[in-house]
């Protein structure tokens, strides 16, 4: 009975944070949609390739087609709306749940997403980002922002002409922040000029005063000034405490600019993940974030 209890006192908690943040998205003009619950396999893959297979939950229709049951939501909402550049703006939310295949069950995560699309660059992610601080204060909690852009990586990858294997290796280096590996993994590399570059990759974080001063020392001031002004501008949009982070990945690669996570100071997991964003499938863009309610709630994800 205790159990029970508590398993009907959580749900209470989560219905109450529902009506709450509706309530915030109304206000704010999104309109609430219920994401497909599948999305077809081949074409998440296609555009997530460091997803884990292992972790996609797999079926087959009536047609033939492989799906996916949700691994993500942002797919899942791309995929259905096709909504293009030429379509005009629109502010999407949706409170849903994704799916994966863990090491002995399953994994799901309940969702709750606001979406704005075809946002103009620099003003849509200030745009985001104040609402996401409007949202913090409803909600009476203090987050810390973590930002890196998806154009750093990219044009990392093209300046070092990587192969698959080189990448996978580079990129769980980072993800994990091994840096004696890294600098390990940086003389194996034929491109010995930018050895001091891979080499300082986990120190791009702090100030952006100080990620600007490092690439500028090291040479890479200009290549990187795109991303740099970005990130700079939304830093002096907001009020809320941020890090610069050029070594932030996704294994989710439909990130097309800034990306960013926060956290609260009492939990090291992220509460909320966003970004810019863009499906192949689509010309438009959007920008927007999402959290887990059980993690918003302090408490962990069903399996």
């Amino acid at each position: 009975m205790n159990t029970m209890k508590t398993w009907l006192d959580q749900q209470k908690e989560q219905s109450e944070a529902m009506l709450t943040l509706l309530t915030f998205a109304q206000q704010e003009a999104y309109t609430l949609i219920d994401p497909p619950y599948f999305v077809y396999y081949d074409q998440f893959r296609e555009q997530n390739e460091h997803y884990d297979p292992k972790r996609s939950i797999k079926m087959t229709n009536p047609l033939g087609h492989v799906l996916v049951l949700r691994p993500d939501l942002t797919t899942s909402v791309m995929e259905r709306l096709r909504w293009h550049k030429t379509d005009g703006a629109l502010k999407l939310c949706y409170y849903a749940s994704t799916f994966a295949q863990g090491k002995e069950r399953l994994e799901v995560r309940k969702e709750f997403g606001l979406e704005y699309f075809n946002a103009p660059h620099i003003e849509g992610e200030i745009t985001i980002l104040k609402t996401l601080e409007s949202l913090m204060q409803a909600l009476h909690m203090e987050v810390t922002l973590e930002v890196g852009h998806a154009g750093f990586m990219k044009k990392l990858w093209t300046l070092l002409a990587l192969n698959k294997a080189q990448t996978k290796t580079l990129r769980t280096l980072i993800k994990h922040k091994q840096s004696d590996r890294l600098a390990a993994f940086a003389q194996t590399l034929n491109t010995h000029q930018h050895q001091p570059l891979i080499e300082a990759l986990l120190t791009l974080e702090g100030s952006t005063e100080k990620v600007r001063a490092t690439l500028q020392s090291l040479g890479y001031e200009t290549l990187f000034e795109t991303e740099l002004k970005a990130v700079e501008a939304l830093e002096a949009s907001t009020n809320l405490p941020f890090i610069l982070d050029f070594s932030l990945l996704s294994d989710l690669e439909y990130y097309a600019g800034i990306m960013f996570k926060a956290y609260r100071q009492e939990d090291a997991r992220p509460l909320i993940r966003g970004g810019r964003y863009q499906v192949e499938l689509l010309e438009g863009q959007a920008v927007g974030f999402s959290f887990s309610m059980a993690h918003l709630l302090g408490g962990e994800d069903d399996v």
